[in-house]
């Protein structure tokens, strides 16, 4: 797990949360190839 954890992720904005590993983005990064952003680790 890369991302970092929180009580209540509901509130957040769906562009904060990393798609792999479905934790707020830690140290995000930006796919070029389709725009995605996940954590660096991920």
């Amino acid at each position: 797990m890369s991302g970092f954890d929180a009580k209540n992720k509901l509130i957040l904005d769906t562009k904060f949360i990393c798609p792999a590993c479905t934790l707020i983005l830690r140290d995000p990064i930006q796919l070029t190839y389709c725009g995605h952003r996940q954590c660096q680790s991920c």
